[in-house]
C-alpha cells in the first residue's frame, strides 16, 4: 500500500496493460510521429523559399515575408488545427481478431514503421521541393498587368506566402487516417484569418511597410 501511494499511477491488473499500450501507447506514438514530421515540414517549406529568394536577391538580407505574417504562421495559423486533427486521428485501420490487431500494432512500433530515416526525409524532400516550386511559381507569376504596372517585391511574397499556407493546410488533411470535421472547420478558420489580416494591412489598421499598402486590393483587381 506504501507503494502503491508513493506511485504516480497504479495498475491492478496485467490485462489493464494491453489497452494502456496498444491503443493509448501506440496511438501516441503515430500522433507524436505525424507531428513531428509535419511541424519539420511546415516550417521549412517556408524557410527554402526564403533561401532561393535570398539567391535570387543577391544576398541583400531583404526580408521576403512580413514580420506580423511569421508570427502568425506559427502562432495560430499553422497551429490551431494540427492539435485538433491530431485530437480525433484514428490510428487504426485494421479489422479482425483482436489479438491479430495487438500483434500488427506491435510489429508497427517495433519496426518503426511511422517515424524512421525514409518517413522523415520522406516529409523534408516534400518540403523542399514545394518551398522550391512555390517560390518559382510565384516568379512566374509575378508579371506586368495589363496596364503597365510592374508588381513590386512584397506581392510576388504575398503570392507565395498565400500558396505555403495553402499547401501545408492541404498536406496535414491528406496525412490524415481519419478527418474529423472539426479539422476542416478550423482549417478553413485559419485560412480565412489570414485573408482578414491581409485585407486590415491594406486598410492600415496594421503598421507595415509603405510598400505593402494596396497590395492585395492590386492582385484582386
Amino acid at each position: 500500500m506504501t507503494k502503491e501511494r508513493e506511485a504516480d499511477f497504479v495498475i491492478e491488473n496485467f490485462r489493464e496493460l494491453d489497452n494502456l499500450i496498444f491503443k493509448y501507447g501506440f496511438s501516441s506514438y503515430v500522433k507524436i510521429s505525424k507531428m513531428i514530421c509535419y511541424y519539420f515540414y511546415k516550417n521549412m517549406i517556408l524557410v527554402f523559399a526564403e533561401i532561393w529568394f535570398s539567391m535570387y536577391c543577391g544576398y541583400s538580407g531583404q526580408i521576403y515575408f512580413l514580420k506580423i505574417l511569421i508570427s502568425m504562421y506559427n502562432a495560430f495559423l499553422t497551429n490551431v488545427q494540427v492539435f485538433i486533427a491530431l485530437y480525433y486521428e484514428k490510428t487504426s485501420q485494421y479489422k479482425g481478431d483482436l489479438s491479430e490487431i495487438e500483434a500488427k500494432f506491435y510489429y508497427e512500433g517495433i519496426t518503426s514503421q511511422h517515424f524512421n530515416m525514409k518517413v522523415f526525409w520522406g516529409w523534408v524532400l516534400s518540403s523542399i521541393l514545394h518551398g522550391s516550386g512555390i517560390f518559382f511559381l510565384s516568379i512566374y507569376l509575378f508579371k506586368e498587368s495589363e496596364d503597365g504596372i510592374l508588381p513590386g517585391m512584397w506581392c510576388q511574397s504575398t503570392i507565395a506566402f498565400s500558396m505555403i499556407l495553402h499547401s501545408v493546410s492541404y498536406k496535414l488533411i491528406l496525412s490524415l487516417n481519419f478527418v474529423h470535421r472539426k479539422t476542416y472547420f478550423f482549417t478553413v478558420i485559419c485560412i480565412i484569418a489570414y485573408y482578414v489580416v491581409l485585407v486590415g494591412i491594406n486598410l492600415h489598421f496594421v503598421p507595415v511597410e509603405k510598400e505593402f499598402n494596396g497590395m492585395v486590393f492590386f492582385l484582386m483587381f
